[in-house]
Protein backbone atom coordinates (compact mmCIF):
# COMPACT_ATOMS: atom_id res chain seq x y z
CA UNK A 1 0.00 0.00 0.00
CA UNK A 2 1.28 3.45 -0.84
CA UNK A 3 0.34 6.96 0.03
CA UNK A 4 0.75 9.73 -2.53
CA UNK A 5 2.20 12.96 -1.24
CA UNK A 6 2.54 16.04 -3.41
CA UNK A 7 5.60 18.27 -3.23
CA UNK A 8 6.71 20.98 -5.63
CA UNK A 9 4.30 19.76 -8.29
CA UNK A 10 5.76 16.25 -8.38
CA UNK A 11 4.38 13.00 -7.01
CA UNK A 12 6.41 10.92 -4.62
CA UNK A 13 5.33 7.50 -3.42
CA UNK A 14 6.41 6.31 -0.01
CA UNK A 15 6.19 2.57 0.61
CA UNK A 16 4.12 2.25 3.77
CA UNK A 17 2.63 -1.17 4.50
CA UNK A 18 0.07 -2.09 7.10
CA UNK A 19 -0.90 -5.59 8.15
CA UNK A 20 -4.46 -5.84 9.44
CA UNK A 21 -6.28 -8.84 10.85
CA UNK A 22 -9.95 -8.97 9.79
CA UNK A 23 -12.71 -10.66 11.78
CA UNK A 24 -14.60 -12.37 8.97
CA UNK A 25 -17.67 -12.98 11.13
CA UNK A 26 -18.16 -9.22 11.53
CA UNK A 27 -16.96 -8.21 8.07
CA UNK A 28 -19.92 -9.19 5.91
CA UNK A 29 -20.74 -7.96 2.40
CA UNK A 30 -23.33 -5.65 3.96
CA UNK A 31 -20.78 -4.15 6.37
CA UNK A 32 -18.27 -3.81 3.53
CA UNK A 33 -20.89 -1.95 1.47
CA UNK A 34 -21.53 0.39 4.42
CA UNK A 35 -17.80 1.08 4.91
CA UNK A 36 -17.20 1.73 1.22
CA UNK A 37 -20.26 3.94 0.74
CA UNK A 38 -19.63 5.92 3.96
CA UNK A 39 -16.64 7.62 2.33
CA UNK A 40 -16.55 9.72 -0.82
CA UNK A 41 -15.11 8.06 -3.91
CA UNK A 42 -17.00 4.79 -3.34
CA UNK A 43 -17.63 4.13 -7.04
CA UNK A 44 -14.01 4.74 -8.01
CA UNK A 45 -12.78 2.56 -5.15
CA UNK A 46 -15.16 -0.22 -6.17
CA UNK A 47 -13.89 0.00 -9.76
CA UNK A 48 -10.28 -0.15 -8.52
CA UNK A 49 -11.24 -3.27 -6.54
CA UNK A 50 -12.73 -4.88 -9.68
CA UNK A 51 -16.23 -4.76 -8.20
CA UNK A 52 -15.22 -6.57 -4.98
CA UNK A 53 -16.91 -4.52 -2.24
CA UNK A 54 -14.89 -6.18 0.53
CA UNK A 55 -11.64 -5.30 -1.20
CA UNK A 56 -12.90 -1.74 -1.77
CA UNK A 57 -13.72 -1.39 1.93
CA UNK A 58 -10.32 -2.80 2.87
CA UNK A 59 -8.72 -0.08 0.75
CA UNK A 60 -10.39 2.45 3.07
CA UNK A 61 -9.31 0.51 6.17
CA UNK A 62 -5.71 0.48 4.94
CA UNK A 63 -5.83 4.17 4.01
CA UNK A 64 -7.19 5.07 7.45
CA UNK A 65 -4.55 3.04 9.29
CA UNK A 66 -1.78 4.50 7.09
CA UNK A 67 -3.08 8.03 7.64
CA UNK A 68 -3.10 7.52 11.40
CA UNK A 69 0.36 5.94 11.33
CA UNK A 70 1.77 8.82 9.26
CA UNK A 71 0.13 11.38 11.54
CA UNK A 72 1.41 9.89 14.79
CA UNK A 73 4.57 8.13 13.56
CA UNK A 74 6.54 6.55 16.36
CA UNK A 75 4.74 8.56 19.06
CA UNK A 76 2.16 5.78 19.43
CA UNK A 77 2.48 2.03 19.84
CA UNK A 78 0.45 -0.34 17.70
CA UNK A 79 -2.23 -0.40 20.40
CA UNK A 80 -2.28 3.42 20.41
CA UNK A 81 -2.67 3.47 16.63
CA UNK A 82 -5.45 0.89 16.99
CA UNK A 83 -7.24 3.12 19.54
CA UNK A 84 -7.11 6.04 17.12
CA UNK A 85 -8.59 3.85 14.37
CA UNK A 86 -11.32 2.54 16.68
CA UNK A 87 -12.39 6.13 17.35
CA UNK A 88 -12.65 6.95 13.62
CA UNK A 89 -16.07 7.16 11.99
CA UNK A 90 -17.28 4.78 9.34
CA UNK A 91 -15.76 1.50 10.53
CA UNK A 92 -17.50 -1.25 12.54
CA UNK A 93 -16.06 -1.93 15.99
CA UNK A 94 -14.05 -5.06 16.76
CA UNK A 95 -13.53 -5.97 13.12
CA UNK A 96 -10.08 -4.70 12.09
CA UNK A 97 -6.95 -5.20 14.19
CA UNK A 98 -3.64 -3.56 13.29
CA UNK A 99 -0.85 -6.14 13.35
CA UNK A 100 2.12 -4.23 11.91
CA UNK A 101 3.18 -1.00 10.18
CA UNK A 102 6.29 -0.82 7.98
CA UNK A 103 7.96 1.99 6.07
CA UNK A 104 7.26 5.00 8.28
CA UNK A 105 10.96 5.51 8.87
CA UNK A 106 11.33 6.35 5.15
CA UNK A 107 9.12 9.44 5.47
CA UNK A 108 10.54 12.73 6.73
CA UNK A 109 7.43 14.79 7.38
CA UNK A 110 9.48 17.94 8.01
CA UNK A 111 10.55 17.97 4.35
CA UNK A 112 7.13 17.36 2.80
CA UNK A 113 5.00 20.17 1.47
CA UNK A 114 1.41 19.05 0.93
CA UNK A 115 -0.86 21.01 -1.36
CA UNK A 116 -3.84 20.46 -3.59
CA UNK A 117 -2.75 19.26 -7.00
CA UNK A 118 -3.39 21.81 -9.72
CA UNK A 119 -3.82 24.67 -7.26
Amino acid sequence: MSRWIFKDGHRFTYPVRVAVEVDDTNFTEEIAQHVNSFWSGADERLATADGDVKRAALLMVAAEFIGIAVEYGDRLTLSGLQRQFDEAEGFPPNTFKLIDVEGLDEIDLDEIEVFQEGA
